[in-house]
């Protein structure tokens, strides 16, 4: 079960980033500026690349490596009327699928509007990417057989991981992204090898091409830059710069996320009536983080469930927080 959250979870978080949504050591220094980019150009690559994962119709192959682990995968992305479908394909190991569509015109989620430059209005003030990263930009390279500008994010304290990004020149779509620690080591990285951008992406590309396949409803991706759910439950402690950008509520129990306009994570909050029922552990695939957790809470404690991509020690912070209106807290 929780292999199966990790996967869900993975590829969901990640579509901002790369799909957006490596390091110094994946490029020649050679082509590396040593002075910060100007705010222009960064901001520039960032929504170019925002805007064209949502605006463009697409199809190409890409690599998703972590440890000593490499897939494979193929992408359709169709938008049609305005109307984004897609389809994400495993191309080995185990066969799975990936169909998303329904996504309307003008639907910015609250990470592409921080990753558009936005300011987000909170408590304590407005919340930008700028209060979290370093940007860099690192020259340019040659990915898939095109040609890209090469933009390094550096976070500013622990709590988050930093991130390469390659955007191709001609489309400004991601042709790489690679996740690091603070010592610069890689962790994960995606990569397209073929690419091909234009309108003529028939329908019925985004079809399912097998049993295997799960449907995820586009028209459930919040379009706002505030959630417009309500929950009790909340993080009493989050890393700097860290918004809520989504929250459901059901019979089931809740779910929060929250971004950094780069990073996003997800708790998943249910009461326990009897919390010994409840597993508890840690797991980590490539950048993404599953940290289950019993929380004692009144009338019940609560298990937790963490999923996203932020280093074990965020994690275990955030769930230690969490309290409720109900609590007493």
């Amino acid at each position: 079960m929780l292999q199966d959250v990790l996967f869900a979870m993975n590829f969901r978080g990640k579509a901002l980033v790369f799909t957006l949504a490596i390091s110094v050591i994946a490029f020649p220094r050679s082509v590396f500026a040593q002075e910060p980019a100007t705010l222009a150009s960064v901001d520039h690559l960032l929504e170019t690349a925002s805007r064209a994962l949502q605006e463009q119709s697409y199809r190409g192959r890409f690599t998703y490596e972590f440890g000593t682990t490499l897939e494979t995968l193929e992408i359709v992305h169709l938008v049609q009327d305005g109307v984004e479908y897609e389809r994400i394909t495993h191309l080995n190991g185990v066969e799975r699928e990936f169909l998303r569509g329904g996504r309307e015109p003008n639907c910015v989620s609250t990470g592409g509007f921080l990753l558009r430059g936005g300011l987000i209005p909170q408590t304590a003030g407005a919340v930008s990417l700028s209060q979290s990263y370093h940007f860099y930009i690192r020259g340019r390279d040659r990915i898939a057989g095109r040609d890209a500008e090469v933009v390094q994010a550096v976070p500013k304290d622990e709590y988050r991981y930093g991130m390469t990004l390659a955007v191709d020149r001609l489309s400004g779509l991601p042709l790489m992204s690679l996740i690091t620690v603070s010592n610069k080591s890689a962790i994960e990285r995606f990569q397209f090898t073929e690419l091909e951008v234009g309108p003529d992406i028939e329908a019925g590309s985004v079809s399912p091409t097998g049993s295997q396949h799960a449907r995820l409803d586009g028209a459930s991706v919040p379009c706002t830059k505030l959630p417009a759910g309500k929950s009790i439950w909340r993080a009493g402690w989050l890393p700097p710069g860290f918004v809520v950008s989504h929250i459901t509520s059901d019979s089931e129990g809740d779910a929060l996320t929250y971004t950094d306009g780069i990073a996003s994570f997800t708790l998943f909050i249910k009461p326990l009536p009897e919390p010994s029922s409840f597993k508890q552990g840690m797991a980590r695939r490539g950048a993404t983080t599953a940290l289950m957790s019993v929380v004692p809470a009144f009338p019940h404690s609560v298990g937790v469930v963490l999923v996203g991509e932020v280093p074990f020690a965020t994690a275990q912070q955030v769930i230690t927080t969490i309290t409720s209106s109900g609590s007493g807290q």
